[in-house]
């Protein structure tokens, strides 16, 4: 049996993806297993389709597997990393409740709260790195570990879906190498070209199409404060170049990876066809 893994980065639209391939197959005898939480332990060999934050963990275990990736300009990633956790690991904060203006929290976020550095270049992390398998029993984990180390993998700052990834093989060499393995990788930029992908990989193998459904939920990640609802688009405009630019400074490796993918679509835009890879 055929069997594809969307390796699914954190505000990467994954949800998306994974909205429309349930509804290709959930009346279907195909099995799937899709999380957008952290990971859990299941069995992987009886499933078409696994989609999750797992980073390289099916990789790991089933070689064979075919991989799917989106990947997402950074500035747009970490805001929208940033308006997602806001109002379940944020809002409270004391160092957050002493800032007022909501831009400014952002900024704190992104340039000066240690906490979270540690999510600059999470793409690569994810793409590099597997899952912890301890991790997935949350409760287990922190009970058997003990708050010393889940002091240092960040599981008690709510670092919400990094601490659980590894992080010691992250570099932009090994990153190109995992990008160019891959079966199926795109931007968000041409989301389009990647369902149409998936859909085609399902067509050859499963017999099965997945719609290309845009009426499907998105999460966009908008969060409203003060009578105001912040999306990452009103936040991006309210950063000046200098910030941006740091941004992507901070986020070298993933900036990287992104313009090798989207430089790569550009130029089958420009020939008038997208490379389909030969499934």
């Amino acid at each position: 049996m055929k069997q594809l893994y969307f390796l699914h980065i954190p505000k990467t639209a994954g949800k998306f993806v994974g909205a429309c391939v349930k509804k290709a197959l959930e009346d279907t005898d195909k099995r799937f297993y899709i999380s957008t939480h952290y990971p859990n332990d299941f069995d992987m060999s009886n499933k078409s389709y696994i989609s999750g934050h797992f980073g390289t963990y099916p990789i790991d275990k089933i070689p064979s597997i075919d991989v799917a990736c989106i990947l997402r300009n950074p500035i747009d990633a970490r805001i929208s990393y940033f308006n997602f956790i806001y109002k379940d690991q944020l809002i409270n904060r004391p160092e957050y409740l002493a800032i007022d203006s909501y831009i400014d929290k952002l900024k704190f976020y992104l340039f000066e709260d240690q906490n979270y550095l540690m999510h600059n270049n999470y793409q690569a992390r994810f793409i590099c790195n597997s899952a912890d398998s301890r991790s997935f029993n949350a409760k287990g984990f922190y009970e058997e570990y003990g708050k010393d180390l889940i002091a240092t993998t960040g599981f008690d700052k709510g670092k919400a879906f990094t601490w659980f990834v590894n992080n010691d093989k992250t570099s932009l060499d090994y990153a190109e190498k995992q990008i160019d393995s891959f079966d199926i990788v795109h931007t968000t930029e041409r989301l389009d070209w990647f369902m149409d992908k998936i859909s085609n990989w399902f067509n050859v193998n499963h017999k099965v199409s997945v719609e290309h459904d845009i009426s499907v939920l998105v999460n966009d990640s908008s969060t409203l404060v003060d009578g105001v609802s912040y999306t990452t688009n009103i936040l991006k405009s309210m950063l000046s170049d200098e910030e941006k630019d740091r941004i992507l400074k901070l986020n070298n490796i993933d900036y990287s990876l992104y313009c090798k993918v989207r430089s790569r679509e550009v130029e089958w835009q420009i020939n008038g066809k997208p490379y389909v890879k030969v499934l």
